[in-house]
């Protein structure tokens, strides 16, 4: 029986793991040392089940339209294509943890289960993450989103 991606992050205590010679990732984190933005562009996702991105920043808070959180969720049905995301660090040792996640048809939100998972494409102050929700085997397609990073 093949491993779920799930499987595979608890071997690796969360770290990424290989998946069909792919590296593949359960979080993204990114240091953050002073205030600044960033743009989240939601490029394509399935209409079901409802695609999220999980946003949490420790220590530290977000702004986001108005609203000050250290953590959010951005829901593919309740947000814009296009978020603009202030932050605020508390420290030197502060860091923007994203993820992808689902909301199930009772209204949960999902992450982590199953074939869960996002490869990731980096440069210095872009990622584009192609998620994997846990439903059915990884296909990487069912959420892509671009983050831009500003004011590094």
């Amino acid at each position: 029986m093949k491993k779920t991606l799930a499987h595979l992050f608890v071997e690796s205590k969360g770290r990424p793991a290989l998946y069909n010679g792919r590296l593949v990732h359960a979080i993204v984190y990114r240091k953050v040392t002073r205030p600044g933005r960033f743009i989240v562009r939601f490029r394509s996702a399935v209409r079901h089940p409802i695609q999220a991105l999980n946003l949490d920043i420790k220590p530290g808070t977000f702004l986001i339209e108005g609203g000050v959180s250290s953590k959010t969720i951005l829901r593919l049905d309740t947000c814009p294509d296009v978020v603009e995301v202030h932050y605020r660090p508390f420290d030197w040792e502060s860091r923007i943890t994203i993820y992808n996640a689902w909301i199930d048809e009772s209204g949960r939100v999902d992450a982590w289960m199953m074939h869960a998972g996002m490869l990731v494409e980096e440069t210095e102050n872009k990622m584009i993450l192609h998620c994997s929700d846990g439903r059915g085997e990884p296909t990487f397609d069912d959420l892509v989103v671009e983050i831009d990073f500003l004011d590094e």
